[in-house]
């Protein structure tokens, strides 16, 4: 049922915290936060419950010339000598690409990192290097192809709090 607000109604006061996921956790485990959006691999905590909203697939993206362009799946060996813009220091995706690499005895030939999608993306157009974004950062309309990588796992969007914690409307 719908409720019908009034001019006068009361909105709770929130605050916007953006972080690594295993810093998130540890908030909402510490009763920092009451709750949180997580990206990533569901938490594999005792302490936290989680919810997935939305699973995502994360995709290696080139230019359309690119030899690999129209290849649906790859693995990390086809691109350990490949240039990177990788996305942020500490961010998950950079550490779950960088880890990827490490699994086969390479490390990742980063050429730029940036926490900007859009630079990124103009790195891949302007066909300097490539990147490996959620594949629904890449529009249909962008002059990227999207090939999946088949050791990246898959992604969950979701909401998370501190198991038996309660809330009240204060």
């Amino acid at each position: 049922k719908r409720q019908q607000l009034e001019p006068n109604d009361h909105f709770h006061d929130f605050d916007i915290i953006e972080d690594s996921a295993p810093m998130v956790q540890k908030l909402l485990v510490d009763e920092q936060l009451d709750f949180a959006f997580l990206l990533g691999v569901p938490p594999n905590s005792t302490d936290i419950e989680f919810i997935p909203i939305r699973k995502c697939q994360y995709a290696l993206c080139v230019h359309p010339s690119h030899p690999l362009s129209g290849q649906d799946v790859i693995s990390v060996k086809d691109i350990v000598n490949e240039p990177l813009a990788m996305f942020g220091q500490k961010h998950f995706l950079n550490e779950m690409v960088t880890q990827a690499f490490y699994d086969i005895g390479a490390a990742p030939n980063t050429v730029l990192i940036s926490r900007q999608i859009d630079t990124l993306k103009r790195f891949v157009v302007e066909n300097l290097a490539s990147t490996v974004l959620f594949a629904d950062c890449v529009f249909d309309s962008d002059p990227i192809s999207k090939i999946y990588v088949k050791e990246f796992p898959t992604i969950y969007v979701g909401i998370g709090w501190k198991k038996k914690r309660t809330f009240t409307e204060e």
